[in-house]
């Protein structure tokens, strides 16, 4: 069981980097390498038996004997702690999913900060690809259920920002500017961050799931993500939007070509020629998630039943 947590400051006690010292950034590096820390200076990265590890300011020690702890300030020393909310703002080892502005959630830290975005989890960066996002900065959260300030069914939306106010495509999806029917009970929901824009999904006069960028002063909470009665119905939503950015965001001229898993999905009705959800696949993935059992195999083994009934059907 280790004796030291992260953010403890350490000497290092063997080894080449005898006298270095530093601040533990984990302890969770598995048996071989107990401890990763992050150096006051530049060091040989060695620990006890000797086998170097060149990390530039960064040394995994073996065992909770080769260092000794200085303090116990467990912020001491270090920029960012697992928790904070960050936003991207340069890259060390690609983009992938993630957007300059993004923000989300530090999940971990070793030798590298690890953050969960909506857009990608686990994604690697160091301590110059991000910047911390205060208090002030976070009134609302991803999944938090809100409404527009003075706005009900029927009225047209506040003013909007979008991908021409250099809002990433993905996150924005376009339709009307009008509020649904179901408005007044459904509202709307958090969905993503950019910069200082909330995205916020909501049903237009068309029935159509919409999304665009708005500022906090034009929103109020209605349910906090973590709390109220409807976190069944927010956890669908969740869901689903997140199926259906994806889905979006695939590009055309590959679509057809990824899996059989689409293909059968698209045969059964579930979803259009663009991979967006059809009315009837959607009211089937949601029926999916509500249960349990079902939802172990997925939409693609209902799929593949519609296909066998067919099949039976026409012969």
């Amino acid at each position: 069981m280790s004796i030291y947590n992260i953010g403890d400051r350490v000497e290092i006690l063997t080894g080449d980097n005898k006298g270095f010292v530093g601040v533990i950034a984990t302890n969770s590096r598995g048996r071989d390498c107990p401890y990763g820390i992050n150096l006051d200076d530049k060091a040989n990265c060695s620990y006890g038996n000797g086998e170097a590890w060149a990390k530039k300011d960064y040394c995994d020690i073996a065992s909770q004997s080769d260092i000794k702890l200085i303090d116990t300030l467990h912020d001491h020393g270090l920029k960012f702690k697992v928790g904070d909310e960050v936003r991207a703002i340069d890259e060390s080892c690609g983009w992938g999913s993630v957007s300059k502005g993004d923000i989300g959630k530090i999940i971990r830290i070793d030798n590298r900060i690890i953050v969960d975005f909506p857009s990608q989890e686990d994604w690697e960066c160091t301590e110059k690809d991000i910047e911390l996002i205060s208090k002030d900065d976070t009134k609302f959260r991803i999944g938090d259920q809100i409404k527009f300030l003075d706005k009900k069914s029927g009225d047209r939306i506040p003013d909007f920002y979008s991908d021409n106010d250099d809002i990433p495509k993905n996150k924005i999806q376009h339709g009307s500017t009008l509020l649904g029917d179901n408005y007044d009970t459904d509202f709307a929901f958090i969905v993503d961050r950019y910069n200082e824009y909330y995205i916020v999904e909501y049903k237009d006069d068309n029935n159509v799931y919409v999304q665009l960028g708005f500022k906090a002063e034009d929103l109020a909470l209605v349910n906090r993500k973590d709390e109220g009665k409807d976190e069944y119905q927010k956890d669908n939503h969740s869901a689903e939007s997140k199926l259906k950015t994806m889905l979006q965001t695939i590009p055309k001229t590959l679509k057809r070509v990824l899996s059989s898993d689409l293909r059968k999905q698209y045969k059964a009705g579930l979803i259009n020629g663009d991979l967006e959800l059809t009315e009837k696949g959607r009211i089937e993935m949601l029926d999916i998630l509500s249960q349990q059992e079902v939802v172990k195999k997925g939409l693609t083994k209902y799929a593949e039943q519609l296909i066998k009934k067919d099949k039976k059907e026409n012969n």
